[in-house]
């Protein structure tokens, strides 16, 4: 019935889009055509899961071209009887399927129907029903929350299966806030059957119901932020502000993107800095090592998509009032629009003290765009935020509820008490970007920077001396970089075709935040499925088909995908299209005040220009 119903909107849909920028997301009207062409071509149908409609982007030369590029879709669909995934280009104007391309063996993300579809089964199962009756608890007693397959290794996998691990919580408007503790079904989707139950508690501990959000204090009288009209100007899906222009686009599976972005001071025109940024994987493992705990590490990206799962953002709480909210749209599992309110905010903020000296200062603005997701218990916000002085930063807040054990007394090797009988299991988050830089153009390079103290002799008599090294990063596998705080390491890209006044390269700095160890084993699965978290920087030279860093597919991947098997032709990066994928993390140990709802924990890192702004510039700057 769908299908027909696509096939039928499929031409109304086509004449009724508008000229569209190369790069702006996929309309609904763009979505319905899609999904009709693919019915067209008798590919939807009851067994399918459309795993995603979302733009293909043209390559760079497509969008240098003085013709528009043809607008078309990527389409992934996903066979719930054969367990083929395919993927699918779909010409928008006219509709039509232009390729097909199956990939066996490959899991898309699990869906909320799989999720549905395993719940029905694991209710009738014999042995999750008398798992539940000595709780003295029925099926009808508790939810069901889906999670990854996380790790696999178990004698329960067979070789090519789909699975859905499915955890039990007493219904308390949370969820995670009353485990069923230890009890967790896990599903084989392919065979459409339990493939086993983690009964992980022979006495199960009491349970701590979810308290009420508390405040503390009285809360003060709001602060209003009242202003002119905006100093930014939105054109479609571009942006314009101080200097700065750039385009966006809200991404199924990466959330935000920015694309073509540059700056210029003095109202000049804008100069390239990036060709496209995004967060293109997150990955949270916990290090609780018992039966119900060990296999939890979450590819949230990957897995679940934080665009899919954008909240809608309210002014005043997410947003200040004078905030600007867009939109977005995206396919459901069936392959239909679904119209996304308030998903992105804009908006200007007062940015402390901009510079001051003896009786001059100047107060500093910036410009905000943000989405928030909420991705099961926690809740993540994003910001990219442009600064006046050419500076480009990434702010990432942390929220929402931890996950918490029911537990008869907490380990504190593996958690915090918040409640006498629940405790917050330690974890960590590791937010991989993919930062494609084309600074002044294509043809770039990486220098690591760091401080380095000199030797007290002669030439440093009183050993105060230190000098900052220069090593430019040659190929691919050499550019597997790691943080040296001690040394203040930073990484510049810079454009070493094109030279200023004084002698310099354009570039921008990399100026990273923390990230500690991944502390999974390295012969572990888990350190082979996120091998991206184990370094801070890899640089490759750029392939549109590279996007991800733990790869396409990391939810129930053996590992060895992604970035570690992008550097494993050791390409030359000098004067290359450069590719930075850049590793942001932290160790959460939780503490009882973060219970039950976590306050705003906040990370970031920055993109400074060195030698951009100086004058003159080499004539013939690139866009």
């Amino acid at each position: 019935m769908l299908a027909a119903v696509l096939g039928g909107l499929a031409a109304a849909a086509c004449s009724r889009q508008n000229a569209t920028a190369p790069l702006a997301p996929l309309t609904e009207q763009e979505i319905v055509a899609a999904a009709g062409a693919l019915a067209s071509a008798g590919l939807l149908g009851d067994g399918i899961m459309v795993a995603g409609i979302e733009l293909l982007e043209p390559g760079k030369a497509e969008r240098a071209a003085q013709a528009a590029p043809p607008r078309r879709a990527s389409a992934r669909l996903f066979d719930r009887r054969s367990d083929i995934l395919t993927d699918v280009v779909v010409e928008l104007a006219p509709p039509r399927v232009v390729s097909r391309t199956a990939r066996k063996g490959a899991f898309p993300q699990v869906a909320r129907r799989d999720a549905t579809e395993a719940a029905r089964l694991l209710d009738r199962d014999s042995t999750w029903r008398a798992a539940l009756a000595r709780r003295r608890l029925r099926p009808q007693d508790v939810a069901l929350v889906r999670m990854g397959p996380g790790v696999v290794d178990e004698p329960w996998v067979e070789p090519g299966h789909r699975y859905v691990r499915l955890v039990a919580y007493h219904p308390d408007g949370s969820h995670v806030g009353a485990p069923v503790e230890g009890l967790i079904g896990v599903v084989d989707l392919t065979r459409r059957a339990v493939a086993t139950v983690i009964d992980a508690e022979p006495a199960p501990p009491p349970v701590d119901r979810f308290a009420p959000s508390r405040t503390a204090g009285r809360a003060p009288r709001p602060l209003r932020v009242v202003g002119a009209s905006p100093n930014f100007h939105i054109t479609g899906s571009t942006v314009t502000w101080q200097g700065w222009e750039f385009q966006f686009a809200m991404h199924p599976r990466e959330g935000l993107v920015l694309y073509d972005v540059g700056f210029a001071a003095g109202g000049a025109t804008p100069r390239r800095v990036l060709a496209r940024a995004s967060l293109a994987e997150m990955l949270v493992p916990y290090g609780d090592p018992s039966r119900a705990w060990s296999f939890r590490s979450i590819f949230d990206v990957g897995e679940y998509g934080v665009g899919r799962e954008a909240a809608t953002l309210v002014p005043g709480r997410d947003l200040p009032d004078n905030a600007t909210r867009l939109d977005a749209v995206m396919p459901d599992e069936e392959g239909r629009p679904v119209s996304r309110a308030g998903v992105t905010g804009i908006y200007e903020r007062d940015g402390g003290l901009r510079w001051r000296h003896e009786a001059e200062a100047e107060r500093a603005q910036e410009l905000v765009l943000r989405f928030a997701a909420t991705v099961g218990n926690y809740d993540y916000g994003f910001s990219w935020v442009f600064s006046q002085d050419g500076a480009l930063a990434m702010e990432i807040d942390l929220t929402g509820l931890m996950l918490a054990k029911g537990v008869h007394q907490a380990d504190p090797r593996f958690g915090t008490p918040v409640t006498p009988h629940l405790s917050a299991v330690h974890h960590q988050h590791f937010f991989g970007f993919r930062l494609d830089f084309d600074v002044d153009g294509t043809e770039n390079r990486v220098r690591e920077i760091e401080a380095v103290a000199l030797p007290m002799d002669g030439a440093n008599p009183h050993g105060t001396a230190f000098e900052m090294r220069s090593t430019v990063l040659g190929r691919e596998r050499g550019a597997v970089r790691d943080l040296a705080p001690a040394r203040s390491r930073t990484w510049v890209v810079e454009n070493p075709r094109r030279t200023d006044s004084l002698g310099g390269h354009p570039g921008y700095v990399l100026v990273p935040g923390g990230l500690p160890d991944l502390l999974a084993d390295p012969a572990g699965r888990l350190a082979r499925r996120g091998a991206f978290a184990a370094h801070a920087l890899w640089v490759t030279a750029q392939k549109p088909e590279e996007r991800y860093p733990a790869g396409e597919f990391p939810g129930q991947a053996p590992g060895g995908a992604g970035v570690s098997a992008f550097v494993a032709d050791d390409e030359p990066i000098d004067g290359a299209d450069v590719v930075l994928w850049y590793t942001i993390g932290s160790t959460h140990l939780p503490r009882p005040e973060e219970w039950p709802v976590m306050p705003v924990h906040r990370m970031r890192f920055e993109l400074r220009p060195t030698h951009f702004l100086t004058q003159p510039a080499a004539a013939g700057a690139a866009r």
